[in-house]
C-alpha cells in the first residue's frame, strides 16, 4: 500500500534488499481510501521463499527497476515514471517501456524550458517526454544487467506469467552470477584485504603481464579508499615531499597554494594493478535505502572487483543478445497524431481512434560471465 499511484502493472519493484527480494506487480494499482494498493509476487523461482515482515512494515522504502515481459505474444510494459497531464544456461531478459503522448500536448510550448544534465534544452513538451522514455528505458537496462534477478525453478522450469498469459523468464545479472564466488564482507576497511585478495585471484591463474583489475565502488566508496591509501603510503612517502601542493592564484591573495591529488589507483607486487572507478548506481539514493553510520548510502562502500580479460579466447564479462536480431526495439501506434505528423493531416491511414498516439520500447538481451571466479565482491556489514 502507497500513498500515490506510483508504480505500473509488470514492473518490478525492490525495497532495502534490492537484489534478494525483487517484486513484481501482477495488476494496476487500486484505490482504497486515500492510498494504492497493489497485488504482487515475488519473482523467483524458489516457491519457498518469502519476504520477512519486516522488510514491508510501514516505513519502508520501495523503487522500480525494469519491466520484464514474456518470451513471445507480449503486450505491454511499464509506462515512464514522469506522469504528465497527458541458447545459454542462463536466459535472455526482456523488458519494455511504453508512453502515451495526448493530442493536446503535441508541440505544446514550456513556459520555461527544461534543460537536462547533459545540457540539453527542450522548447516542447512531447521532445521532453520523448526524452525521458529513452533515460529511463536505458536506466531499465543497466539496472537488469547489473542486478537482474533469474526466476528460474531448480528443475529448470518458469512458473509466472505475464498480462498475455505466456511464462516470464528472467536471466541472472551480472551480480547475481558473481555472487557466490570470492564474496566476503567487512566492517573496518583495509587496503591489506584489497591486496590478498588480487593475489587470490592472480596467483596461479594469471600471467604476470595480465594482472590489471578494475574495482567499482560509490563516490563514498572511492573516498575511503582515498583516505586509506594515504595512510598506507605514509610508509613510503618521506614527509618532506611536496608534489601535491601547487601554485594557484585569487583576488586579494599575494601567494595562493592549492592543495590537491586523489589515489585512484594502485600498483601492488608481481605487477598486479588496479583502478578504482566511480559507478553511480552504487549511490542512487532512489534505489539504495539504507544509510552508512559515516555517512551516504551502504551500497556506496560496496567494492566489487572485476577482471575483464579473456576466457579461452574471449572476455570473460560480455553483453549477450540473439544473433541478427537488434537488442532494443522503437515502435510507436499512430493516432489523429504520431511522431512524423504532430500537427495531424487531413486524411491519413491510422491504427488508433485516439487523439494522440503510443511508443513502445523492448529490449531483449543479457550479460555473460564466464568465469565469476575471476571476480571478487566486499560489502560492508556493519
Amino acid at each position: 500500500m502507497f500513498p500515490k499511484d506510483w508504480f505500473t502493472q509488470s514492473e518490478v519493484i525492490v525495497g532495502h534488499k534490492n537484489e534478494l527480494y525483487p517484486i513484481r506487480i501482477k495488476e494496476a494499482g487500486r484505490s482504497e481510501g486515500t492510498n494504492t494498493v497493489y497485488v504482487c509476487e515475488l519473482l523467483t523461482g524458489d516457491q519457498t521463499l518469502f519476504i520477512p515482515y519486516d522488510e514491508i512494515v510501514a516505513g519502508k522504502l520501495f523503487s522500480r527497476e525494469y519491466a520484464p515481459a514474456e518470451r513471445t505474444m507480449s503486450q505491454t510494459g511499464r509506462e515512464i515514471q514522469h506522469k504528465s497531464s497527458i541458447s545459454m544456461k542462463n536466459a535472455f531478459s526482456k523488458i519494455r517501456i511504453k508512453k502515451e503522448t495526448p493530442g493536446n500536448m503535441v508541440d505544446k510550448i514550456l513556459a520555461v524550458q527544461l534543460v537536462n544534465d547533459k545540457g540539453q534544452k527542450f522548447t516542447t513538451w512531447s521532445q521532453y517526454e520523448a526524452w525521458k522514455l529513452n533515460e529511463e528505458f536505458s536506466n531499465d537496462i543497466n539496472r537488469v544487467l547489473a542486478f537482474g534477478k533469474s526466476n528460474r525453478t531448480p528443475l529448470g522450469h518458469y512458473t509466472q506469467k505475464g498480462v498475455s498469459g505466456n511464462y516470464l523468464s528472467m536471466g541472472a545479472g551480472l551480480r547475481e552470477q558473481c555472487e557466490t564466488s570470492n564474496y566476503s564482507t567487512y566492517t573496518s576497511f583495509d587496503i591489506e584485504d584489497i591486496a590478498s585478495r588480487l593475489m587470490d585471484l592472480s596467483e596461479t591463474k594469471l600471467g604476470t603481464d595480465d594482472r590489471n583489475f578494475l574495482m567499482a565502488t560509490g563516490e563514498r566508496g572511492m573516498y575511503q579508499f582515498h583516505k586509506a591509501m594515504e595512510e598506507y603510503t605514509q610508509l613510503f612517502t618521506p614527509a618532506r615531499d611536496n608534489s601535491r601542493i601547487y601554485k594557484t592564484s585569487q583576488s586579494g591573495v599575494q601567494m595562493a597554494m592549492g592543495y590537491g591529488g586523489q589515489f585512484v589507483e594502485f600498483n601492488f607486487i608481481n605487477n598486479i594493478k588496479l583502478n578504482v572507478s566511480v559507478m553511480q548506481m552504487y549511490d542512487a539514493r532512489d534505489r539504495n535505502k539504507d544509510f552508512h553510520p559515516d555517512g551516504g548510502v551502504t551500497e556506496s562502500y560496496r567494492y566489487d572487483i572485476w577482471d575483464f580479460g579473456t576466457n579461452s579466447g574471449e572476455a570473460n564479462i560480455q553483453l549477450v543478445g540473439i544473433e541478427g536480431q537488434e537488442a532494443e526495439k522503437h515502435v510507436y501506434i499512430p493516432g489523429f497524431h504520431d511522431p512524423f505528423s504532430p500537427t495531424g493531416a487531413r486524411a491519413k491511414m491510422t491504427v488508433s481512434p485516439k487523439d494522440g498516439w503510443e511508443e513502445h520500447k523492448m529490449w531483449d538481451g543479457g550479460v555473460m560471465v564466464k568465469d565469476p571466479t575471476k571476480t571478487a565482491h566486499f560489502v560492508y556489514n556493519g
